[in-house]
């Protein structure tokens, strides 16, 4: 949320390799489209986006536009979809809800393909909800944040007010869609592992001794 994205700098290419030495995942979700881009390229492993969503679904700054998630999709990474309900929908107009993220999962889908898609709720789970809005309210206004990207943790996705309850929920949404169980069982955790898995293996591949 930078006011202009310069993409990566020495030091940012440099970090990335480290990570892909030690076998960590590069997270680009808070990143904006040009370093989220280089990233891409830059990263021998596969790149995640652990939380976060569409952007052609709700152009929040925040959210990975078609030509970012097909670009994670080419080289292996993964998105996991969250619950944050100012990514998911203009709040000043209508709540934010388990179906609009459930619309997030499907067009991220789309885009993507079954494989590479999941959940990165990051939400529910947080303590003195009204405490922690103050002080993330306060940091916001520091750093010169819009009023309609500041977080509220009092708010919440209806349906996935908290992870014990949202992930059944979830769960019955998808089968509601016509998802296959397969895919169904991606979203749920399968497609998180295998993209682990990618991770750890790119890793393995670069220590492995080169036959002579």
């Amino acid at each position: 949320m930078q006011p202009v994205d310069e993409g990566l700098t020495a030091f940012g290419r440099d970090l990335i390799r480290c990570m892909n030495d030690l076998g960590i995942i590069v997270d680009v979700s808070h990143c904006g489209a040009r370093t989220t881009m280089e990233a891409i390229r830059c990263s021998r492993a596969p790149v995640a986006v652990s939380h976060g969503a569409c952007a052609a679904v709700h152009a929040h700054p925040r959210n990975k536009t078609d030509d970012v998630l097909r670009a994670l999709a080419a080289t292996g990474g993964y998105l996991g979809v969250c619950a944050v309900p100012a990514f998911l929908v203009d709040c000043r107009s209508r709540p934010a809800s388990l179906a609009i993220m459930v619309d997030h999962l499907l067009h991220a889908v789309e885009v993507c393909g079954e494989g590479h898609v999941g959940v990165g709720s990051d939400w529910g789970v947080a303590e003195a909800p009204r405490a922690v809005t103050e002080r993330l309210r306060n940091e916001s206004r520091a750093r010169g944040f819009q009023p309609e990207h500041q977080f509220d943790f009092t708010m919440v996705t209806e349906g996935f007010e908290r992870w014990s309850l949202g992930f059944p929920k979830l769960t019955g949404a998808l089968f509601e869609t016509g998802l296959s169980a397969a895919c169904v069982r991606g979203i749920l955790g399968g497609n998180f592992c295998r993209y682990f898995q990618a991770v750890a293996a790119a890793t393995e591949a670069a220590e492995r001794p080169r036959e002579r």
